[in-house]
């Protein structure tokens, strides 16, 4: 047998040495850390001195040795011969002006102290420094020393002169988390954002102009951001919303998400839509219609409600009512209470099949809601009312239970939108449910506005609830105590006060009158015949300065107020003997007699200016006669219960 020649059979040796095993172990070992790190700068300075040749070429500079020697992926240095023939000598100084001292420096120039190449190299740049103080912003703090640091951090950020678009977007996301902490991070924000000047920074042509080349999520979170702020300082300049929808564009790259986004926080800083951008909106929302979630859907209609924009019914409401009977056992209590209060708020009369299935959603979520999605349920109820609608009672019995529970966490605007849409359904509730709401509302009071106190003191004069004394004067010390306030709501209020003959103080009478004199040339003729009438009920003749002012103003409008505002305004006149001039007795004259040709007559408006005029002592004007009805003679002066009555 012929002996084995080794030679030709490297593997078996490997096999069968055992220096081999240990030879191909450290051949498969990894790279150290360090000889990794020593590769990627080799990466680095070569791709540097790539970029320096390249900047000195164009700026016509000759090349040195060290430019092609220094390269590790250079082959021989006789290239610097041939390249450096190719250029002219430049001054180093105008090279520097044209292409950047950077990209010039050499390492055998001389450095600061302390300054080394290594720690240039590992020292974080700009974008890694920004990553830092994001995540470190994401931590939001709770005591007061974590909150100042925290915005320091954050006005490092918005205050960078290379701010962008996306930075900007991250830090108003951050901002908004920091409010929903609690409610007082959202007072410690509120009292911050001032001295941000968001405003100005976000006006600057600078930054302006990156919006073009920013993707949908970044244009999204930015207007998204400031509508959750909901503060003046906050709200964005014509100057960011024209950049604003100029870079949106139409819309083709904007998710179903985006597209809800987007239109909710216009709606919510009720900024009005260009037509092109809401043309391109409703197709996309046909387009993207299978992906929208139940809060996208909410959230679209109730934006345009907020902007007041019936939306159109092919391109909308038939794709959302389909998508809401589909997707309704998805709809959380949120996103059914803000889809009625949107419907409500567009003046619509709900389809029977889509009532049906909101009802059901309703009974399967009832548990769940809160109470401030049970008062935007009422309140939708109550304004649909004005439309004649009706809910059934059953349910109205479901929701006044399901609020009962959750009132004593309910704020002031919140009762009183409750009580508002009981005054407008004409329901009055049990008396334990109103007790609980009379302690509930006199804890929360401070918390109402004037809007909020207006709506409750009517809503009780319409249910004929009477309230208590210290309610009563805990109501007008509030009231008084409110700088908001507007003619029709001050008009409202003295007219529920008559109703429920509640005679005003002297010091309640002052503040009405300063209140109302400066809204007197802006009001309209119901407004202004209100509040008359209730001088008239309440039996109390107004200040000369008021007077005066009302019956010019009133004079000025008569052509546009109805026979019962006009009827109202007689009759309180002449109950109070004040006789106007002939010139203002004639033109309402004229002014009835025209509306009473164009509406349906009324038997208590007739009384009241049949027994009006006798009063004053002229001509009662002529009727016009009821179709069917034999012709009838003016009755005479009617008696006091009459001429008190409520015609309201």
């Amino acid at each position: 047998m012929a002996p084995l020649d080794w030679r030709g059979h490297a593997s078996l040796m490997y096999v069968s040495s055992p220096f081999a095993f240990a030879a191909r172990r450290r051949e498969a070992r990894p790279v150290p850390l360090r000889a990794r790190r020593c590769d990627a700068r080799s990466e680095v300075l070569s791709r540097t001195m790539r970029l320096r040749r390249v900047a000195k070429a164009h700026a016509g500079v000759r090349l040195s040795a060290d430019d092609v020697e220094s390269d590790p992926r250079n082959g021989t240095s006789s290239a610097s011969g041939t390249s450096s023939s190719s250029f002219g000598d430049v001054d180093r100084d105008q090279v520097a002006t044209q292409v950047g001292q950077k990209e010039l420096s050499r390492d055998d120039e001389p450095r600061a102290k302390g300054d080394h190449p290594e720690r240039r190299r590992n020292h974080p740049g700009p974008a890694k420094m920004v990553f830092t103080v994001f995540r470190r912003l994401e931590n939001i703090p709770s005591s007061e020393k974590g909150q100042h640091d925290w915005f320091v951090m954050l006005d490092r950020i918005v205050t960078d002169t290379r701010l962008t678009s996306k930075s900007c977007a991250r830090a108003l996301r951050l901002m908004v988390y920091f409010s929903q902490r609690s409610h007082a991070h959202a007072s410690k924000m509120q009292e911050h954002l001032p001295k941000l000047n968001l405003r100005k920074r976000l006006d600057k042509d600078k930054f302006l102009a990156q919006l073009p080349y920013a993707n949908d999520i970044t244009l999204c979170n930015l207007v998204h951001a400031m509508a959750s702020l909901d503060a003046p300082s906050a709200r964005p300049t014509q100057k960011f919303v024209d950049a604003w929808f100029d870079a949106a564009g139409d819309l083709s790259s904007f998710s179903a998400q985006g597209l809800a986004n987007a239109i909710w926080a216009w709606g919510k800083l009720e900024i009005p839509l260009p037509d092109s951008f809401l043309n391109s909106w409703y197709q996309g929302f046909q387009r993207e219609i299978s992906n929208f979630t139940p809060q996208n859907l909410s959230n679209s209609i109730y934006a345009l409600a907020c902007l007041g924009i019936v939306p159109d019914q092919e391109r909308f409401l038939n794709l959302f009512v389909s998508a809401f009977k589909r997707n309704v056992n998805d709809f959380k209590p949120q996103h059914l209470a803000n889809t009625l209060w949107a419907i409500s708020k567009l003046g619509a009369v709900p389809q029977r099949d889509f009532v049906s299935f909101w009802f059901a959603g309703f009974d399967r979520a009832l548990n769940n809601f809160n109470h401030t999605e049970l008062s935007s349920i009422f309140w939708a109820f109550g304004n649909m009312a004005q439309t004649g609608y009706q809910p059934p009672s059953i349910f109205m019995k479901k929701l006044t239970s399901a609020f009962e529970n959750d009132m004593s966490r309910a704020r002031g605007r919140e009762l009183a939108a409750v009580m508002w849409a009981l005054g407008q359904l004409d329901l009055k509730p049990e008396m334990r449910f109103l007790d609980a709401w009379m302690r509930a509302f006199r804890r929360n009071i401070g918390t109402a506005n004037s809007q909020a106190l207006t709506n409750v003191i009517w809503a009780l004069s319409k249910l004929e609830l009477r309230p208590a004394a210290d309610f009563v004067a805990a109501w007008k010390e509030r009231y008084m105590s409110c700088d908001d306030q507007t003619g029709a709501g001050l008009s409202s209020a003295l007219y529920a006060l008559a109703r429920l003959s509640i005679t005003p103080e002297v010091r309640f009478l002052e503040f009405w009158y300063r209140s109302m004199i400066p809204c007197l040339p802006s009001a309209d003729g119901h407004t202004l015949s209100q509040s008359m009438y209730a001088f008239g009920r309440l039996d109390i003749v107004p200040a000369e300065e008021f007077l005066t002012q009302w019956l010019g103003f009133f004079e000025l409008k008569l052509e546009h107020v109805n026979q019962q505002d006009l009827s109202l305004s007689l009759w309180a006149l002449a109950r109070l003997d004040i006789r106007p001039d002939e010139v203002f007795l004639n033109k309402w004259t004229e002014a009835f007699v025209r509306q009473a040709a164009l509406e349906e007559p009324l038997e208590e408006v007739e009384a009241m200016v049949t027994w009006a005029c006798e009063k004053m002592v002229m001509s009662v004007p002529e009727f016009p006669e009821r179709p069917g009805e034999e012709p009838r003679t003016i009755r005479g002066q009617q008696n006091a219960s009459v001429a008190n009555s409520d015609t309201v």
